[in-house]
């Protein structure tokens, strides 16, 4: 029965993911759980819009082992994962005006952590997550910020 719950709580790596909001995925060649986006991936939150460049690589999310049963690397949250990944390595793009040619254009945009915290919190609760399963989350990586983070 234990051994029935570990398989079901570990990740189902697929070689291609597709999400509701058009991430698209594909797995690295060296069978590794990290992915790489073939496509921005965009997302808006507090009014402003935000997105995750091409080619750039993830794990989802970062869930040790030992907590898997709870939380998988794949679920509603994988979006708001990617998008938090990005903030801590400093690879997300946010769309700004151009005073001088009137369009907005993406720019890499360097947030503090407890700002891409919680727009990891509201990426989550936005694609349904469980109000108690996201406040573990969060507090997982506020925690991770306050006492290990280092920049």
């Amino acid at each position: 029965m234990f051994k029935r719950l570990v398989e079901d709580a570990a990740p189902k790596y697929l070689n291609e993911l597709h999400t509701k909001r058009n991430l698209v995925a594909k797995q690295l060649p060296n069978g590794a759980a990290h992915f790489i986006l073939t496509k921005p991936f965009e997302v808006r939150v507090f009014g402003d819009e935000y997105r995750a460049p091409s080619g750039y690589a993830t794990n989802f999310a970062s869930v040790p082992w030992f907590a898997r049963w709870l939380i998988s690397v794949i679920g509603r949250w994988t979006e708001a994962s990617v998008i938090h990944d990005a903030g801590c390595d400093k690879r997300l793009e946010q769309k700004v005006l151009n005073v001088n040619q009137g369009l907005k254009q993406w720019k890499p945009i360097p947030l503090g952590r407890r700002e891409i915290d919680r727009i990891f919190l509201a990426l989550m609760l936005e694609a349904g997550v469980r109000r108690w399963r996201a406040a573990v989350m969060y507090a997982a990586v506020r925690f991770y910020a306050i006492c290990l983070w280092k920049t």
